[in-house]
C-alpha cells in the first residue's frame, strides 16, 4: 500500500513536476474561464479608465487602486490591446498566486497529487479569471508572495512586499499587516518593522497620489468614517437580509421606515436613513459562500487545529496568525460589499496556506496511511465547492437566480449540507489523529528557516 512518503514532493520535485502542478493549475483556470472570459463586472468601466489614463469619472475607492491598471496601460505601450492587456495581467497574476502557494509548500512533505487538487481553480478563481479588469486576483498574488515570503523566513523581503500590494489595494492589507507584525515580533525580527511600516506608508501614499487625479467621494464621507458605516451596512444586509436606504444611495425603493438624522449624526451628504423591507436575496448567497467556497478545508483546518493551538504558537506561529487571520477575513468579506464570491475567498491564506501545513505537520498522526488515505477527500472537498455553480444551470436566467424562493432555499439548503459535510469531515480527522497517536509518535516534518530578520 502506498504510503504518504512514497508520493512526490515539492521538497524532492523534478522540475516537470513543479511546472505540472504550475502550469496545469494555471492552465485549468482560463480553460474554465473560456466561456465567460472577458465578462463585465459593475467595477470594470473604473479600472478600464484608469487604465487608458482617464480618473475623470473615477472615484474612490477606485482611484486608490493604481497599480494593475497601471500595468495594463504599460502593456499597451507595447502595442497590445487593452483586453489582450488585462486578460495579460490576469494570468501572469493567477500564475504567480499559484506559484507562491508552491514555493510556500516547498519545504513540506505534501503529496504532490492533493498539493495540484488544493491549486485546482475553485469558483472565486475562475471568476476573477472571467473578469479580466478587475484588481483582486493581482492583489491576492501580491499577497501569496508576501505570505510566501514570511513562512521561507525572509522576513524583510516580506515586509517589503506591502509596498506594491498597497498600491494595488490600499487599506485592504491593513489586517494582513498587523498579521505579519505579529509573527516578526515572535520571531524578534526587529529589523523588518521599519521596513513593514515604511512599506505600508509607501503604499498608502501611492494610493493617494493616484486618488489625487480622480472624483472627490459621491458621499462626501472620510475614509474611515465611509469603512465603519459601510461595514455596518454590509452587515445588516449580507447577514441579516435587511437592506438599506439613504438619500445618497438607495439599495431598494421598498422602505418600510426612514427618518431625518440629528445634525450631529449627518456623515457628508448622508441626511436620511431607512430601512427596506427584509429579503433572503443576498443571505441565501452569503451564506451558501461561506459554507462551500473553500468546500471541506474548514473541517480539515479546524480538525487539525484543535487541542494544538499552544504547540502550534510554540513550534509555528505563522500558520497559527494564518489561520486566524483567514478566519476573520472570511466573516469579514461579507461586510465589505455584495460582490460575495471575491468577499468571502479573502480568508484563502486560512484554507490554502493553513490547512496544508497543517496536514503536513500533523501527517505523522493519521494512521499508517498519512494522507494518501485521504485521496477521496479531495474529490470530495471539490465536488463541495463547484456544487453551488450548478443553480446556475437550472436558474431560467441571472434574474431567477437571485429572485426565484425555491433557489433561494436550496441555497439555504446547500449551506447546511456542507456544515454537517465539514462536521462529519471534522470528526473523521479527530478520530483518526487519535488513532495515530497512540499507534506512532508524531512526526513533525520539516520547517523552513524562520530565524532570519
Amino acid at each position: 500500500m502506498r504510503t504518504h512518503s512514497a508520493w512526490p514532493t515539492l521538497a524532492g520535485a523534478r522540475p516537470a513536476d513543479w511546472a505540472w502542478a504550475l502550469g496545469g493549475s494555471v492552465a485549468l483556470l482560463v480553460l474554465l474561464a473560456l466561456p465567460e472570459l472577458g465578462r463585465l463586472h459593475t467595477d470594470s468601466a473604473a479600472y478600464i479608465a484608469m487604465a487608458q489614463l482617464d480618473y475623470s469619472q473615477v472615484e474612490p475607492p477606485w482611484s486608490q487602486r493604481p497599480l494593475i491598471p497601471l500595468a495594463a496601460w504599460a502593456l499597451t505601450r507595447l502595442g497590445l490591446s487593452l483586453d489582450a492587456a488585462f486578460f495579460l495581467v490576469t494570468v501572469t497574476s493567477a500564475a504567480v498566486f499559484c506559484g507562491a502557494l508552491l514555493h510556500a509548500w516547498r519545504h513540506e512533505r505534501l503529496p504532490l497529487p492533493a498539493l495540484a487538487l488544493c491549486l485546482l481553480p475553485i469558483p472565486a478563481l475562475v471568476e476573477q479569471v472571467e473578469t479580466i479588469h478587475l484588481t483582486d486576483l493581482g492583489y491576492w498574488a501580491l499577497g501569496a508572495v508576501s505570505l510566501a515570503l514570511l513562512l521561507d523566513g525572509r522576513n524583510r523581503l516580506a515586509a517589503l512586499s506591502f509596498l506594491p500590494m498597497f498600491a494595488a489595494r490600499p487599506s485592504a492589507p491593513v489586517i494582513l499587516a498587523a498579521a505579519v507584525a505579529i509573527v516578526l515580533v515572535r520571531r524578534r525580527a526587529w529589523l523588518a518593522l521599519p521596513l513593514l511600516a515604511g512599506a505600508v506608508v509607501g503604499g498608502e501614499a501611492i494610493a493617494a497620489w493616484s486618488a489625487s487625479y480622480g472624483q472627490p467621494d459621491k458621499y462626501g464621507i472620510s475614509g474611515p468614517a465611509y469603512l465603519l458605516l459601510k461595514i455596518g451596512n454590509n452587515f445588516v444586509m449580507s447577514y441579516l437580509g435587511i437592506g438599506t436606504w439613504t438619500n445618497v444611495y438607495a439599495w431598494c425603493q421598498d422602505v418600510v421606515w426612514q427618518t431625518e438624522l440629528p445634525a450631529w449624526l449627518r456623515f457628508g451628504r448622508l441626511s436620511e436613513v431607512g430601512f427596506c423591507a427584509p429579503s433572503a436575496v443576498l443571505p441565501s448567497e452569503v451564506y451558501l459562500r461561506l459554507t462551500t467556497l473553500f468546500g471541506l478545508l474548514p473541517g480539515v483546518a479546524l480538525a487539525l487545529a484543535w487541542g494544538r493551538v499552544g504547540r502550534l504558537w510554540r513550534e509555528r506561529p505563522e500558520i497559527l496568525v494564518l489561520l486566524g487571520y483567514g478566519l476573520f477575513l472570511t466573516l469579514l468579506g461579507p461586510m465589505t460589499g455584495n460582490a460575495t464570491i471575491r468577499l468571502v475567498f479573502q480568508g484563502w491564506p486560512a484554507f490554502l496556506l493553513a490547512a496544508p501545513l497543517l496536514l503536513a505537520w500533523r501527517a505523522g498522526e493519521l494512521g499508517p496511511e498519512g494522507l494518501a488515505g485521504l485521496w477521496w477527500l479531495g474529490l470530495a472537498h471539490l465536488a463541495l465547492s463547484w456544487l453551488p455553480q450548478a443553480q446556475l444551470l437550472v436558474a431560467a436566467d441571472e434574474a431567477a437566480y437571485w429572485f426565484d424562493p425555491a433557489l433561494q432555499a436550496a441555497r439555504f439548503a446547500i449551506a447546511l449540507l456542507a456544515v454537517l459535510a465539514n462536521l462529519w469531515v471534522w470528526r473523521l480527522l479527530r478520530r483518526r489523529l487519535d488513532d495515530g497517536s497512540t499507534a506512532a509518535p508524531r512526526s513533525r516534518g520539516r520547517s523552513p528557516s524562520r530565524s532570519r530578520a
